[in-house]
């Protein structure tokens, strides 16, 4: 990770109320940090589902803390044996249960974590450093160390169970909060890509460039130059109709079209490039509506499949805090489960669902295309 300044700008609105301290900034760092030495280039809905358990685990601090109350004299499972230890939760994760202390030391020892004469067994308040409590986080939520059940059997390919990935670490106590969290921290990490990649590769409009152009409104752009080396077309609501105006490619675009009905439109064959805008705007949708998205978009992406269309550019609908879960983060993470570009915009009004800019859009489409 190069730079985690959109990250951050993003999560200290969405999950901190722009009330962050620097303790919490810190402990999210050394978690970070621990996902780049433990699992680097781990899928990033693998990063925000842990960094969410570890924000509701620890009572939002982001630091490694032991169970309130100490187990109330529970022993957890404590031997017959020397070690006369309460075992109760500690760390990121809150790990609990003698088994678990004695698994997670056999399994840190094989990761070189923990030196020959370490024990966490014998020392169980060692799951309170950092340095100790990431690893069995980062680890014991990938290889299923806690229940059985790991990230990768919640999160692949353009599958994301939010809500029962909370199976992995205590059934479904609170998991309707943690995956309105970990939404919140993905919408994060999907920033700083943006960030990250905008610096690196995508076309950034000149003045000259721009000058044409007024702010878009409902479709109405003036276009830019057309990129003829592309056989393209734009699907979808008022979103394609005035990025398919700006790029003068042909286009099935009606603005107020929903994600159901794009869904079911034809996609002509053989298209280099088929660019979609899903009809997916926040608000207005009922808790089932919600969970047709991700269907719908699939539909799209296997007829686009049948028709042999090589590229797929999906334009992700403008992030409104407070709606849960946003459907911005529901196709930004389709898209990156799928490996296509996820096209995001800006937009100076505040709720506003149109960008300032479609030649901005349109640039950035052709930006992210393999040529």
């Amino acid at each position: 990770m190069t730079s985690r300044d959109a990250f951050f700008s993003t999560v200290r609105k969405t999950v901190f109320g722009n009330s962050m301290n620097q303790s919490q900034v810190d402990g999210i760092n050394a978690i970070l940090d621990a996902w780049d030495k433990w699992a680097p280039d781990s899928d990033p809905r693998f990063i925000s589902y842990s960094l969410a358990t570890a924000y509701w685990e620890t009572d939002r601090t982001l630091q490694p803390i032991a169970e309130i109350g100490h187990g109330r004299g529970h022993s957890y499972g404590v031997p017959v044996g020397p070690y006369n230890k309460a075992y109760y939760g500690r760390g990121y994760v809150q790990l609990t249960w003698y088994a678990n202390y004695q698994k997670a030391e056999t399994k840190l020892r094989s990761l070189g974590v923990l030196s020959g004469n370490e024990s966490l067994v014998a020392n169980p308040d060692m799951a309170l450093r950092p340095e100790i409590a990431a690893p069995i986080m980062i680890k014991g939520m990938m290889e299923g160390w806690f229940t059985g059940r790991k990230l990768g059997d919640f999160f692949h390919g353009s599958i994301a169970d939010w809500v029962n990935a909370r199976t992995i670490i205590n059934g479904h106590d609170h998991a309707a909060e943690i995956a309105h969290y970990a939404h919140f921290f993905y919408e994060g990490l999907d920033e700083q890509k943006r960030a990250d990649a905008s610096m690196r590769t995508f076309a950034i409009p000149s003045a000259a460039s721009l000058a044409a152009f007024t702010p878009a409104e409902h479709g109405q752009s003036p276009g830019i130059a057309p990129a003829p080396q592309f056989h393209g077309f734009v699907l979808g609501d008022s979103i394609a109709l005035g990025t398919a105006q700006a790029l003068r490619w042909p286009h099935d675009a009606v603005e107020g079209r929903g994600f159901l009905e794009i869904a079911a439109r034809p996609i002509p064959n053989n298209l280099d490039v088929l660019v979609v805008s899903s009809g997916t705007n926040p608000g207005h949708k009922t808790p089932q509506q919600l969970t047709q998205i991700a269907p719908s978009l699939l539909q799209i992406a296997n007829r686009a499949k049948a028709a042999g269309v090589k590229q797929i550019v999906w334009i992700v609908p403008q992030y409104v805090p407070g709606l849960l879960p946003s459907e911005s983060v529901i196709v930004s993470a389709f898209a990156h489960g799928r490996g296509e570009p996820a096209i995001t915009f800006k937009t100076s009004t505040p709720g506003a669902f149109h960008p300032d800019s479609y030649a901005a859009v349109a640039m950035n489409v052709l930006a992210a295309l393999k040529s």
